[in-house]
């Protein structure tokens, strides 16, 4: 092969190989979409920036549970449960980790809007296309 052979084989490779490694990478993706969620009884009472380290009160009518954010890690550090099995919880630092306290009915996951509206649209879409398909079974979808 020439010289030019090569040269034109490599910018081919250049031009297939960049725009896969980027799309792959999550380069389009903004990495800020990562936050945190938090639920009382089933309702989303706070959204909190997981990249912004404090302290936060959850003050909710089945008690009171404190959420520590530091280095983008998650954790609670006080609850008025009488178990305190969720202070015992490990760190959560991953988008679809949570935690759990039952007695107050709190939860705290960690969500990427990404991911979360992709899924969301899938799941909404296999539900719907089972339904049709399947008219015997009921999916309810929230």
């Amino acid at each position: 092969m020439k010289k030019l052979d090569m040269i034109i084989i490599g910018i081919l490779l250049v031009i297939t190989c960049v725009p896969s490694i980027l799309v792959g990478s999550n380069w389009f993706n903004n990495n800020n979409d990562t936050y945190i969620e938090v639920k009382v009884d089933g309702t989303v009472v706070n959204e909190l920036n997981l990249k912004k380290d404090g302290t936060y009160t959850v003050e909710g009518r089945y008690g009171t549970n404190v959420i520590k954010i530091q280095d983008e890690q998650v954790s609670i550090v006080d609850a008025s449960c009488p178990d305190g099995f969720c202070i015992n919880q490990p760190n959560i630092y991953h988008s679809g980790q949570t935690i759990i306290c039952l007695p107050n009915k709190m939860q705290v996951d960690i969500k990427d809007r990404y991911h979360n509206q992709h899924s969301t649209n899938y799941n909404r879409n296999y539900n719907r296309n089972y339904n049709r398909n399947h008219s015997q079974v009921d999916v309810i979808v929230n």
